[in-house]
């Protein structure tokens, strides 16, 4: 409601500080009581997909970026495509580690 009184820059900033404070706040909390209250004042994904503070500040300023309708409708378009691209992305490469570590080690080579 308030949100285009301040800066972009200011509001992702703070997101992300908010973000990181919330990862913090369960690295140090080993009590599932403190881990409530950083859950709950945190910026935590209550669903696998992105639902965080930083989708409606994304969108606005998409929204803010095109000049037309039409163009807006591309840029969302482009937008959830590659969003959707780069998260199955990151899902088909989750393996990879695995693989890697389970990989016989190379045989050494013999020099003359």
């Amino acid at each position: 409601m308030w949100g285009h009184r301040v800066p972009a820059l200011r509001l992702m900033t703070g997101a992300a500080i908010a973000m990181a404070a919330t990862g913090l706040g369960f690295a140090r909390s080993a009590i599932s009581g403190r881990s409530a209250v950083v859950a709950f004042v945190g910026t935590l994904n209550p669903s696998s997909g992105d639902v965080s503070v930083f989708l409606p500040l994304e969108h606005a300023r998409l929204a803010n970026a095109a000049p037309t309708s039409d163009a807006r409708t591309r840029l969302f378009a482009r937008y959830s495509l590659v969003g959707s691209l780069c998260g199955r992305g990151g899902r088909a490469g989750r393996g990879v580690p695995g693989v890697v570590r389970d990989a016989p080690p190379a045989s050494p080579h013999c020099s003359r």
